[in-house]
């Protein structure tokens, strides 16, 4: 499938509104000394580009999870090689929310036997009996 001159200009739209609402977090968030016109999308955050620290590092992993609940783990550290690494990241979680999934409330629900489970919400579009059936053996 081919998508169209709509199609590519809207999916450019909104990548630069990301990029812009990006280097506004960078810039407001850290307090840089400089203006969010003054980032490029593909300057590097650390080193020569922005002279970030790892200080700065755990700042952005904060912001990046407030804004989008979209956590970084160690294993990420490629996404903060500029503003577009990181948005390529945020768009890819994106995407994976999409699909439908079980929830946890973080509650409890304690049984008749004494048994603590997950009080679990299940995406309508899924059948329970599937869902916890996998949950139900690990627990």
């Amino acid at each position: 499938m081919t998508a169209t001159y709509e199609e590519l200009r809207e999916k450019a739209l909104v990548r630069s509104e990301l990029n812009t609402k990006l280097r506004n977090i960078l810039v407001n968030g850290l307090e840089l000394p400089v203006t969010v016109d003054q980032i490029d999308s593909d300057q590097p955050l650390f080193g020569r580009g922005l002279e970030l620290d790892s200080l700065d590092t755990l700042e952005i992993v904060s912001l990046i999870d407030d804004e989008w609940d979209a956590p970084i783990t160690d294993d990420q550290k490629y996404i903060f090689g500029s503003v577009n690494k990181l948005a390529d990241y945020i768009e890819q979680c994106d995407l994976k929310s999409d699909e439908p999934a079980i929830t946890a409330d973080f509650e409890v629900i304690e049984t008749a036997d004494n048994t603590i489970l997950p009080d679990v919400t299940v995406a309508p579009e899924l059948d329970p009996d599937e869902v916890l059936e996998p949950v139900a053996a690990r627990v």
